[in-house]
């Protein structure tokens, strides 16, 4: 997003070509074409392309994992977790080859883009339980919550990059949320 949009993407790209076992991308809120007309991104890559490179461009995002987990240990991921108590991370190989858009909130309906929203949307909440997301997509989840995921994947920690963090990143959860920028 901004004004290097399509630079700073074709800067990635070209890492992960050129180093594709040390360079990986996952998919964020960002990347869908709603998201890139609100923030002009579709628009600065009309200029400095043309629609069919744009079109192009909709397509890798299309094929960008939702999540990852490195080492068998840590969840990355944009956003966070979804409101499905036993989503168990077995179901991202399913998500990986789903290549729709996301629809909006409002038009979320199924499990599965369910778990998608919650990938790129969630954010991680202080308090104890589920929140509706002041964001209008996702929820807000608390520490019980990310102990029982983690519990249930056999998993270590949550990384990920959701939100603007001033400081470089940030530690919740008793450190097993970490928000990079």
């Amino acid at each position: 997003r901004g004004p290097a949009g399509p630079s700073v993407l074709f800067l990635l790209y070209s890492l992960k070509l050129a180093n594709p076992n040390y360079v990986f991308l996952n998919r964020g809120n960002h990347e869908n074409k709603r998201m890139n007309e609100k923030y002009q991104f579709e628009d600065q890559i009309r200029e400095i392309y043309d629609g069919r490179i744009f079109s192009l461009v909709q397509d890798t995002f299309a094929l960008l994992p939702w999540a990852a987990i490195l080492d068998k240990r840590v969840y990355i991921v944009h956003g966070g977790l979804c409101e499905h108590m036993d989503f168990n991370v077995t179901e991202l190989r399913s998500l990986v080859v789903w290549k729709k858009q996301l629809p909006t909130h409002k038009e979320v309906s199924t499990r599965q883009e369910q778990i998608m929203e919650g990938t790129v949307w969630s954010d991680p909440h202080p308090e104890k339980g589920w929140y509706p997301s002041p964001r209008g997509a996702g929820i807000e989840f608390g520490p019980d919550v990310t102990r029982w995921f983690l519990k249930q994947n056999n998993l270590q920690f949550i990384v990920r990059s959701h939100s603007m963090v001033e400081e470089g990143y940030s530690e919740l959860h008793d450190g097993k949320v970490i928000t990079l920028i």
